[in-house]
């Protein structure tokens, strides 16, 4: 039977994941991005049917190229473009156990390349080390731009 809001987190279909991005330490202490999420939907279940729901089974909101402002679920088959890499766990290519949307990187791209690309460095690294020398999906969306919201804060009124 159950409550109400446990009804509601049980269908995955309902709840969005806004995940914040260029999260360092614990409970996201350290970021260097300014208020950079994804939003994961998780509408399609068990999309690697694992029997385990993860971070393999959510679909990131993405604005496709030439549609206009409206947002889709990122592909879960590879694009022909080849930017999108579908859902699961071939769509994790940086290895780190989060396919971050299932966004494309360029294994043969050096950090420097990429850090080039996203003109990082500077105050992107954050105080005690830099977290920029790996070539990595993540910034590969913060690059692409189409899968990042930024979340403003309103005013009080």
């Amino acid at each position: 039977m159950g409550t109400p809001h446990a009804k509601l987190l049980a269908n995955g279909g309902t709840v969005w994941s806004v995940a914040p991005m260029a999260c360092q330490g614990l409970y996201c202490v350290d970021r260097w991005t300014e208020e950079m999420y994804t939003i994961r939907s998780l509408a399609t279940g068990d999309e690697n049917m694992d029997n385990v729901i993860d971070a393999f089974d959510y679909r990131c909101l993405y604005f496709p190229a030439g549609i206009g402002a409206i947002p889709k679920m990122v592909p879960s088959a590879p694009t022909d473009d080849k930017i999108w890499l579908g859902s699961g766990g071939n769509a994790d290519a940086d290895g780190n156990g989060d396919p971050d949307c299932g966004i494309s990187i360029d294994l043969d791209e050096t950090v420097a390349e990429q850090n080039a690309r996203m003109n990082a460095g500077g105050d992107k690294n954050i105080a005690g080390g830099t977290v920029h020398t790996a070539v990595t999906q993540e910034k590969e969306l913060i690059i692409n731009k189409q899968a990042v919201f930024q979340l403003i804060l309103l005013p009080e009124f």
